[in-house]
C-alpha cells in the first residue's frame, strides 16, 4: 500500500510541471501586431502534431518582426495579416519557454526562400497564402506553399416591416359602446415596406 502511495505521489510531482508548462503556452492566434496596419489577409499554416510553432512576419531588409502568431501543432490555424511584402520565419519546438527564448535550445527556425505578398485586388479579393509543414528527421520542414484567395460577396437581405406614424391607434382596443365619442377616431392600417440590409460573406474563390 505504501509503495502504491509513493508511486502516486511521484507521478503527481512529475505531471504538475508538465501541466504548468502546457498552460503557459500562448493561446493560438495573433500574439502581436506592431505594423500599425489592419490585419485582414489570410495566412494559413498546416502543421504536424507534436510541435508548436511561432510565425514571424518581417519586412524584407529588416531584422525586427512586426507581426507574430502562435500555432498549436496539428490544429487548424489561419492568421489575418496586414497587406504588403513579408518575410516569413517559422520557429518550432516542443516545450515553450517565452517570447525571447522561444522553445529553448531545441528551437528550429525555417525561413521561406522568398518574401510573400499579401494584397487586396479588385476591391473584394483578399490574396494570401497557405504554408504546409511536415516532420522530417525529427524537425519541422516546409513542404508546400500555395496561394489562398478569399472573395467577399455582397448580398441583400430583405424583410417586411411596418411603419406607424406617431399617435397611430391601430392597436388600441375600442372602448365600450357607451363610451364611444361622437366622432370616433378611425384606426389606420400600418404601412408596410421592404427593409433591405447589405451583408457580406467570404468564400474561397480560387
Amino acid at each position: 500500500m505504501r509503495l502504491i502511495l509513493a508511486l502516486v505521489l511521484l507521478l503527481t510531482t512529475m505531471l504538475v510541471p508538465v501541466a504548468a508548462r502546457a498552460q503557459d503556452r500562448p493561446p493560438a492566434g495573433l500574439m502581436w501586431n506592431r505594423s500599425g496596419l489592419p490585419a485582414t489577409l489570410p495566412l494559413q499554416i498546416r502543421s504536424p502534431p507534436g510541435r508548436d510553432l511561432v510565425v514571424f512576419l518581417t519586412r524584407p531588409g529588416s531584422a525586427d518582426p512586426l507581426v507574430a502568431g502562435f500555432v498549436r501543432g496539428g490544429d487548424f490555424f489561419r492568421l489575418l495579416v496586414p497587406p504588403g511584402e513579408w518575410q516569413i520565419d517559422l520557429a518550432t519546438g516542443e516545450t515553450w519557454q517565452d517570447e525571447s527564448a522561444l522553445f529553448g535550445p531545441d528551437t528550429n527556425v525555417n525561413r521561406l526562400s522568398q518574401p510573400l505578398i499579401f494584397s487586396i485586388t479588385g476591391g473584394n479579393r483578399r490574396n494570401g497564402h497557405v504554408i504546409t509543414l511536415i516532420e522530417d528527421a525529427g524537425k519541422t520542414a516546409i513542404s508546400g506553399l500555395a496561394p489562398q484567395v478569399i472573395c467577399q460577396i455582397a448580398d441583400w437581405n430583405g424583410e417586411n416591416r411596418e411603419y406607424r406614424p406617431a399617435g397611430d391607434t391601430a392597436d388600441i382596443q375600442a372602448p365600450p359602446l357607451a363610451a364611444v365619442p361622437a366622432t370616433p377616431e378611425v384606426p389606420r392600417r400600418a404601412w408596410r415596406y421592404l427593409h433591405r440590409t447589405l451583408k457580406t460573406r467570404s468564400i474561397f474563390c480560387d
